[in-house]
């Protein structure tokens, strides 16, 4: 195609878009759209529609700066959880079991200090005995 057809194409179009008038709309068409705004259709979308739906715009800096937070916490947290814990004293009847367990919040791998007990006593209870 070339140059001088492309232009007489453009201006023939421009000529019909300039001719050309936009059909009216139907009469029940403004009563139709009117009747829905007052019904209030529009505004019931379920909670869990809008908490899906929803954005919030926020500058770059900010964003980063809450993701830096997120991450410092997380690291700090971990870092405070990895305390070392003493090793329990010598645990001889249940109660002592259960208050042991109740005391000791994590198991560490640290043995500094650990001694072994003097007297081991090892009873094996089978399935269906009395304790």
């Amino acid at each position: 195609m070339s140059e001088q057809e492309t232009k007489r194409e453009k201006d023939e179009l421009s000529q019909e878009l300039a001719e050309w008038r936009v059909p009216p709309a139907p009469g029940a068409l403004d009563a139709r759209v009117f009747a829905s705004y007052r019904s209030g259709e529009w505004r019931h979308v379920p909670w869990w529609r809008a908490a899906f739906t929803t954005s919030v715009r926020m500058p770059l800096p900010v964003a980063v700066a809450l993701v830096l937070l997120c991450i410092v916490s997380t690291v700090a947290a971990l870092r405070q959880s990895r305390g070392v814990v003493p090793a329990p004293a010598a645990v001889h009847s249940p109660a002592q079991v259960r208050e042991t367990v109740r005391e000791t919040p994590a198991v560490s791998a640290d043995l500094r200090g650990f001694e072994f007990e003097r007297e081991i006593k090892v009873r094996i209870i089978r399935q269906g005995e009395r304790r």
